[in-house]
């Protein structure tokens, strides 16, 4: 790669006080949103906001970071201004629909419903994608003066930019590497106050900011290295392109006369993932031989002209995906995942038919595409963009999608996947819909065999795919004489939570719950045993029925048979003690004295070895 002589190049980088100090604010801030913040204070318990912030948080500290010699730049901050109400807007409006919502159950009752992992992701991962793409073309404004050119400049400074925040990464990892192996070190010596140390969020998320703020500079002081580093990085695996060349045109040879037959079954034709990984990895080594355009790849006459018949091949085998995709989408409907492969193969297709008329335009070898790229870049984000707003989210494409195939299924199984897929897969608003279905009535297209459907498709599972609903119908309730109510629905969602979270809760299968004023309060608590009297568990109620784990930890008592506990549980002989001896404290924990020669008539209380301050 030869750098142009007339491309405009950064400003000298430094190391800024001022870029630590922001580091430093920064990463309180993310640990008061994410960590130091109480749970039942505003705005932790609103993703409306919550989201927002931390993304805004996460996001332009780090762009500014990147951009640092250009931060009296009015363009820039009318960038950032645009960007920061672009983000704000609509991670609030993704929030309220997917994430948190408030709607009224099957049986009347306000429900709330909360967010996980994978829903959030489906936010974050394309504003990830559409930011790494908007930031070379930022800079290059900054730079030249304009959005669109020239590419060998756009080319430098968008490899550059991605080795800067590779080499940032690693150098972050190697930090934590080397603070985890000084944990290890003193852990050896009976010192575990640095392991505490280290991984105390208050320490952990503002040392990520600096250290990787400290990277991004000290990456910028040395952009001579990092030309270098890419300059033999490109020249490396431009070498593995004749032999993905290869692979493509025995792949599509071997393809094209099975094609009709594979097209007229009309089934998945083949798996779409492997196909689609072809035509990336191809376009990326071909991105790596043409890099800049401005000097030849150097395989030779033969090889050259031999590889202009491989983006014509890769036509082929992308449109092969779009349409398995396709008529997989056509079969069981759009789900998010079925989303993002159509855009992947759409887009596949759209590189390879541009290639190749790259590949035989007149001139150069590949001579136009650095236009093409710059095309696909800007088409790229602009349906990335999209994704994050109501007009192609995927999440509520997916929602109407299934709901329209749980209404017309032809059959039982269909039905149940997709009321399953709105139940458990497609956030709050997939639960909403289901909601809905549960109560619609015969004259709008339900019937009394789809609201049986919906309402056992509401039912929640957790990670290992277990049935919440049946897991809770083994717990025992006690006393047995007394009245069986429904559990609260935030009693269950505090379950649910525990039970993710804590291993021996999720390998229980036999478990009791009685209530009982453990904390003396004057309002009930929630106490899960496991049935052997190991091991419990103690929630306490909030406002707004918000139920939390309160304490958890071993059951202590003396040689009593399991059976006489039971019996005396299920009469509803059971109560509170004072304690005998007062609790030792032990630096910050808590240790329970309960002597062995306690009566047999007394119960041991139920208690933990936790911090004091939070029991």
């Amino acid at each position: 790669m030869k750098p142009m002589s007339d491309a405009p190049r950064d400003p000298k980088p430094s190391l800024p006080l001022a870029a630590i100090a922001l580091a430093l604010v920064q990463g309180l801030l993310l640990w008061w949103f994410l960590d130091g913040m109480p749970e039942d204070r505003w705005p932790a318990r609103d993703p409306r906001v919550m989201l927002p912030i931390v993304l805004l948080l996460a996001v332009l500290p780090l762009s500014l970071n990147l951009l640092w010699p250009f931060r009296r730049e009015r363009v820039l901050h009318l960038a950032f201004a645009g960007g920061a109400l672009f983000v704000a807007v609509t991670a609030a409006w993704f929030a309220a629909t997917h994430i948190g919502f408030d709607a009224p159950g099957s049986d009347g009752r306000a429900r709330r419903y909360d967010s996980d992992g994978d829903t959030v992701a489906a936010f974050v991962l394309p504003l990830a994608l559409a930011w790494l793409l908007a930031m070379p073309l930022l800079k290059l404004r900054l730079t030249g003066g304009r959005w669109t050119g020239p590419y060998p400049s756009l080319f430098d400074i968008t490899w550059r930019g991605a080795l800067t925040l590779a080499e940032a990464a690693l150098f972050t990892g190697v930090f934590w590497l080397l603070l985890g192996l000084a944990a290890m070190l003193f852990g050896l010596l009976g010192i575990d106050g640095v392991a505490d140390f280290i991984s105390e969020p208050l320490f952990a998320i503002p040392a990520t900011t600096v250290v990787g703020t400290l990277a991004i500079h000290l990456i910028g002081a040395s952009a001579g290295m990092v030309d270098g580093l890419l300059r033999q990085l490109l020249n490396l695996l431009k070498w593995l392109l004749p032999l993905a060349g290869l692979i493509v045109i025995a792949f599509a040879l071997a393809l094209l006369p099975k094609l009709p037959a594979l097209l007229a079954e009309g089934q998945k034709v083949m798996d779409a993932v492997w196909l689609l990984w072809l035509v990336a990895v191809t376009v990326l080594l071909l991105n790596a031989a043409y890099q800049s355009g401005q000097e030849p790849p150097g395989y030779g006459r033969l090889i050259e002209q031999a590889l202009r018949v491989v983006p014509p091949l890769l036509i082929v085998i992308a449109l092969t995906a779009l349409y398995s995709l396709a008529v997989r989408t056509s079969t069981f409907g759009l789900t998010p995942a079925r989303y993002w492969g159509l855009v992947t193969a759409a887009v596949a297709t759209a590189y390879a038919v541009g290639y190749s008329i790259a590949a035989w335009a007149p001139g150069k070898w590949f001579a136009r595409m650095g236009a093409i790229n710059l095309v696909m870049a800007l088409g790229l984000l602009a349906v990335l963009l999209a994704s994050l707003t109501p007009i192609a989210d995927p999440l509520r494409l997916s929602v109407d999608s299934q709901a329209r195939r749980a209404l017309s299924a032809a059959d039982a199984t269909a039905q149940d996947a997709a009321l399953r897929f709105l139940g458990r897969e497609a956030g709050a608003s997939g639960r909403a819909r289901l909601e809905r279905i549960a109560r619609l009535p015969d004259a709008e297209g339900g019937s009394a065999a789809l609201r049986a459907a919906a309402l056992t498709a509401q039912r929640p599972t957790d990670p290992r795919g277990d049935d919440l609903e049946d897991w809770l119908s083994r717990i025992e309730r006690l006393p047995t004489a007394a009245p069986v109510a429904a559990l609260e629905p935030g009693l269950q969602t505090a379950l649910r939570t525990a039970r993710n979270e804590d291993a021996i809760l999720g390998a229980a299968r036999r478990m009791m719950l009685l209530r009982t004023d453990l904390d003396a309060d004057g309002v009930d608590d929630a106490l899960l045993m496991d049935d052997n009297f190991n091991h419990y568990w103690s929630f306490k109620v909030g406002p707004g029925d918000a139920w939390t784990l309160n304490s958890s930890g071993r059951l202590l008592h003396t040689g009593t048979r399991d059976a006489d506990f039971r019996a005396a549980l299920r009469r509803g002989d059971f109560g509170t003690l004072p304690r005998q001896m007062q609790d030792l404290r032990l630096g910050d924990r808590r240790v329970t004295l309960w002597p062995f020669d306690t009566p047999r008539s007394e119960t041991p209380p139920a208690e933990t070895t936790k911090n004091p301050a939070k029991d």
